[in-house]
């Protein structure tokens, strides 16, 4: 199986790849970084100019294996966006908060284009960025801390200096590659999608995918 990566930044995929591993636990599954690509420039503007592409629309359909999406909604929160980036959150709750961002990608794709390969697409939506997802690694029994949505990095760094000597003031990529073997082990796994609400999203779309992926494989093979 191969799983396609936009994401903002490599980062963002040293964080998404962990997670993928650990979940299909697949020695011959294939990573591939549509955006960015190696050594080439990221950030939340080419997430969404490359989903607005006409490449990558044309290309989607075609495409036999899955696409996972990233985003981290703070950055759509900010003053200054494109308007048609604009997303009223206000009032919203994580479940709707990752259900407009969703409806919002797929407006760039264009819905006729989506609803062609609707199975294929995983959203990897983080609310409001995806350092949230790693609380629940390194405080497993505070429900509360959690699920936060805010102040994610600010809660991390006091327990990251301890435990790794390190901090999270910039992208530092083997600072990342540290923090994401975390997902190896079987009980940070489970507490990271149980008590993230974000994240549990994201799982779930991860699921769905992988589930239509088997069944249409399935099938391809009892038709030969």
């Amino acid at each position: 199986m191969e799983i396609s990566i936009i994401s903002e930044g490599v980062t963002d995929q040293i964080i998404i790849e962990a997670i993928i591993q650990k979940r299909l636990n697949d020695k011959d599954i294939i990573l591939n970084p549509l955006q960015p690509k190696k050594g080439e420039p990221g950030g939340w503007p080419l997430v969404i100019e490359y989903c607005k592409s006409n490449d990558f629309k044309e290309s989607l359909p075609y495409n036999d294996g899955l696409i996972i999406i990233h985003i981290d909604c703070d950055v759509l929160k900010g003053a200054d966006i494109p308007k048609d980036c604009v997303i009223q959150f206000n009032g919203l709750d994580i479940k709707g908060t990752f259900e407009i961002v969703k409806d919002k990608i797929i407006e760039f794709i264009t819905l006729e284009v989506f609803e062609l390969c609707s199975e294929k697409v995983i959203f990897a939506i983080a609310i409001d960025h995806i350092e949230c997802w790693l609380l629940p690694i390194y405080f497993p029994t505070k429900t509360a801390i959690c699920n936060k949505t805010s102040g994610c990095i600010t809660k991390l760094n006091p327990v990251l200096t301890k435990e790794h000597g390190f901090y999270i003031a910039a992208k530092d990529e083997d600072n990342y590659r540290t923090i994401a073997k975390k997902f190896n082990e079987k009980k940070s796994f489970e507490n990271c999608y149980k008590n993230n609400e974000s994240f549990a999203l994201f799982i779930d779309s991860l699921n769905l995918a992988i589930d239509a992926y088997n069944k249409n494989n399935s099938e391809s093979e009892e038709d030969i």
